[in-house]
């Protein structure tokens, strides 16, 4: 195991063997699956009182655009990319192979156009969602997010 418990208020993570590509692959993917279940919680409605309901839909987007670049970046890494030091999900997206792209757009109920129309007004999700206190107001299509995070999941565990 990578994330050992050393005492009641201390964790350590050991990071993956990067002389293995093939285990080096499972834990990008596998740590993308622990943001996308942290995403998921947040999204899950918890009854406080007979009638407060919360749920969490700010940290929960940003967990899920989180997990969105990791799935990205674990194919990049399988398709032996260059990863790029971005949370740009536009560009990282564009860097996948052709096919690869639009064996992910043709599992969302997204036609090409207007998924290159979302994708690009989602492009800074991780860091638009971030900082939403820092904006005055900010529009998301929270579905569009979902369904590429679940494509991407889908499409991303079937290399481990």
């Amino acid at each position: 195991m990578r994330l050992s418990i050393l005492d009641n208020n201390r964790i350590r993570y050991n990071a993956f063997d990067k002389t293995n590509p093939e285990m080096e692959l499972r834990y990008r993917i596998i740590d993308a699956n622990y943001f996308m279940r942290a995403a998921e919680r947040c999204f899950e409605p918890i009854m406080i009182e007979e009638i407060i309901l919360q749920w969490l839909p700010i940290p929960g987007t940003v967990l899920l655009a989180l997990s969105i670049e990791l799935y990205i970046k674990s194919l990049l890494f399988a398709e032996n990319k260059r990863l790029l030091k971005t949370h740009n999900l536009k560009k990282l997206f564009e860097m996948l192979d052709p096919a690869t792209q639009g064996s992910l757009i043709r599992g969302t109920t997204y036609m090409k156009n207007d998924f290159n129309t979302q994708l690009e007004l989602h492009a800074n999700v991780f860091a638009d969602w971030r900082y939403l206190y820092e904006s005055s107001t900010f529009d998301g299509d929270i579905e569009f997010i979902m369904q590429l995070a679940e494509i991407l999941e889908s499409f991303s565990n079937t290399l481990i």
